[in-house]
């Protein structure tokens, strides 16, 4: 039954995630700019954002940092992720 309802979900999500491509490859590209650009940028966004990317950015570190040659995703970590 839930291979079942995964597979419905994939049929419809599928497409759409196949149309929202192009725009999310465009959003996590990462930017070319400078370091100085990069400050400047920073020093305009809320604290909440700052904090929500670098509790983000340990996530990521945490992850790679653990003893396995390709570490290994947790469920937790897959949330966190999405």
């Amino acid at each position: 039954m839930l291979r079942l309802l995964r597979r419905v979900l994939w049929i419809l999500i599928y497409p759409i995630l196949k149309l929202l491509e192009p725009s999310i490859q465009r959003w996590v590209k990462p930017t070319n700019q400078s370091l100085v650009l990069g400050t400047v940028a920073d020093l305009t966004r809320d604290r909440a954002e700052l904090l929500l990317e670098n509790a983000f950015l340990r996530q990521q570190v945490i992850v790679s940092s653990r003893e396995k040659k390709r570490p290994p995703l947790t469920n937790q970590d897959r949330r966190l992720l999405v």
